[in-house]
């Protein structure tokens, strides 16, 4: 629990994790959460199992038994777990959360609320631990990957996907495919399937500032030397804060604009 006594009052203030940082009591906290999920679960052996072949690449001959009972004894994992590198225990968790699992949901809503209660700078959007930009920004990229159009919530994830890739992100693309998320959007709302988003901005029925905010973040991603459309070797150097910006705020553009066309 966070904003205790000793917060509230100032006698010591609360300090936001580095994201490479892994102090002990996050790392028991989630091995607690993962103990308690991998133990729920229907299949747990069979998930311990798929864990040690899978993840760890080990010989599943070598996990050891409850005699009595036929139950793999899960404190190997948990050895393996507490040897791990800061970003090999998201690593863990996000293999994790690629396991089928009718629990996963309210796994992801618990390990968020830890990270929330342990000033860590990540939140898990689908299924990737992706670096928190800020509570309400974060919320505003969940939504639009939650958008009821797939091909929209297709770019914002690919777009989350190459913005949060290891060992190198992919920056250029992740921008990419974030304005490409307003452009089938706009394509789906005016049922104009072959136009291009510079075409089909004006007749969106928003705001004209949002509708200039459009033009701007699009004419900067196709002109000459652009994201888009680089030409002659002319390429615009981008890095995290661009992709990070264009994510947010196309996904708050693709959230506006179905708002306002619902209503």
């Amino acid at each position: 629990m966070s904003n205790l006594f000793s917060e509230r009052h100032e006698i010591i203030k609360p300090m936001s994790l580095n994201p490479n940082e892994m102090p002990i009591n996050l790392r028991n906290r989630l091995w607690n959460i993962i103990q308690d999920y991998i133990d729920g679960s229907g299949e747990r052996n069979g998930v311990i199992k798929y864990l040690w072949d899978r993840f760890f690449k080990d010989d599943v001959d070598v996990l050891k038994k409850d005699i009595f009972s036929g139950d793999i004894y899960i404190g190997q994992i948990k050895e393996k777990f507490y040897k791990f590198e800061w970003n090999k225990v998201y690593d863990f968790l996000e293999f994790l959360l690629s396991i089928d699992n009718y629990q996963k949901a309210n796994f992801i809503n618990i390990l968020n609320l830890v990270f929330i209660d342990e000033r860590v700078q990540y939140k898990i959007i689908d299924g990737m631990i992706t670096p928190l930009i800020s509570g309400v920004e974060a919320e505003e990229v969940e939504r639009a990957v939650e958008s009821k159009y797939s091909i929209v919530s297709s770019h914002i994830k690919r777009a989350l996907e190459l913005y949060h890739k290891r060992p190198t992100a992919d920056y250029r693309n992740s921008i990419k495919e974030s304005i490409s998320a307003i452009e089938a959007l706009a394509r789906i709302v005016l049922n104009k399937p072959n136009a291009t988003l510079g075409a089909l901005v004006e007749q969106l029925k928003i705001h004209s500032a949002f509708k200039e905010a459009i033009k701007k973040l699009y004419g900067w991603t196709s002109d000459e030397g652009g994201i888009r459309h680089a030409e002659n070797g002319k390429e615009l150097k981008v890095d995290e804060k661009e992709a990070r910006y264009m994510l947010v705020q196309c996904s708050a553009l693709v959230n506006y604009i179905i708002s306002k066309n619902e209503n």
